[in-house]
């Protein structure tokens, strides 16, 4: 083998060490945070159950799909805690009477391709709807509408 290697160490100065607990620190930190995202992104993969009231709140920070059986018609909808550009779907269905008709809350926008939504009013059917939340408009936008699933 030709050339000469050499490799040096040193132990850090008393100086150095503070600049070192920080930079562990930091390491921490992000490792802490990134570690709270993923679980929060695995969390959007779930699936929440929601109790039928005459007003629902379907919070979209505990998962991008939930699921809200119709016994009655809620008075009031509401969306919160939507993520900018996450994609959400609200799975509503009617009960074994059915009729059921929500009003969705004042912070969907609608398109030119879905203006309204229209359930599906037999007993026991699915509608599922799709949005996007736009965090700038402050909006959830109706992408995508699926009705009458057995």
């Amino acid at each position: 083998m030709g050339g000469n290697s050499s490799f040096y160490y040193t132990n850090p100065t008393p100086a150095v060490v503070p600049g070192l607990s920080a930079e562990l620190v930091a390491a921490t930190t992000a490792a802490t945070n990134a570690a709270a995202a993923a679980n929060a992104q695995l969390a959007a993969y779930t699936v929440v159950t929601d109790t039928w009231s005459s007003s629902v709140t379907i919070d979209w920070s505990l998962a991008n799909c939930h699921r809200l059986t119709l016994t009655g018609t809620p008075t009031a909808l509401t969306f919160t805690n939507g993520v900018d550009g996450e994609k959400l779907i609200l799975e509503l269905k009617q009960d074994s009477v059915g009729s059921r008709l929500v009003t969705l809350p004042s912070n969907v926008r609608y398109s030119t391709t879905i203006p309204s939504i229209l359930l599906s009013t037999a007993a026991n059917r699915i509608d599922k709807l799709g949005f996007m939340f736009n965090s700038v408009d402050g909006k959830y936008d109706l992408v995508a509408v699926s009705y009458g699933f057995i």
